[in-house]
């Protein structure tokens, strides 16, 4: 297995985009991304390891996202439903036909992640609700503390943190709105969606 860090992956997506669409070239490569996890600097990695046995099927892969070398989150799937809609035109922007947007997809855009400043003064805080870990389907979190959630309210109450989403799909198959707990390294549930 080849290890690439992230910057590395925009050669590869050029190499294997020169290839022949009817090439079966197969691949088993990890690549990493720095992520901020708090707003004071401090950061994880996603380790995303990608399997293809041949780029006309299904694709396999694994997400880990790390901190102090714990797993936060993790998500592993074969992308059966989503491999047949990377021919559809608008699924995934900026590219042209089935093998272009899907190494597009798998080589980049898979870790561009949502973060947003949630300040003190923000009229979302009045929505914005800690869930409980529910289980959603193929992603793993360490669990917390029942007082978790309340004790993050409560050092949060006075100052800005940072949310992080992470998506798992072009769309509709994303991760929870989050945030990360430093005293615990682990991440905290702070939105799931509508009720």
């Amino acid at each position: 297995m080849r290890t690439f860090l992230f910057s590395l992956a925009a050669i590869t997506l050029l190499t294997c985009s020169a290839r022949s669409q009817t090439h079966v070239s197969a691949l088993d490569t990890v690549i990493e991304k720095v992520i901020p996890l708090t707003l004071d600097g401090q950061t994880g990695t996603i380790r995303f390891h990608l399997i293809v046995d041949d780029w006309a099927k299904p694709v396999r892969w694994d997400m880990k996202v790390l901190s102090k070398s714990e797993v936060l989150l993790s998500k592993s799937c074969v992308d059966t439903f989503v491999d047949k809609l990377f021919a559809d035109t608008g699924y995934v922007t900026g590219c042209s036909g089935y093998a272009d947007c899907k190494r597009k997809w798998y080589f980049s855009r898979i870790f561009h992640i949502y973060t947003d400043t949630v300040r003190v003064n923000d009229p979302r805080r009045k929505w914005l609700k800690t869930a409980k870990q529910s289980a959603i389907p193929g992603l793993s979190m360490p669990r917390l503390k029942k007082t978790a959630a309340t004790e993050f309210w409560r050092d949060n109450a006075t100052k800005d943190f940072l949310g992080i989403m992470f998506f798992f799909a072009p769309e509709g198959s994303e991760s929870p709105f989050l945030a990360y707990m430093p005293k615990v390294n682990r991440f905290v549930i702070i939105w799931e969606g509508d009720d």
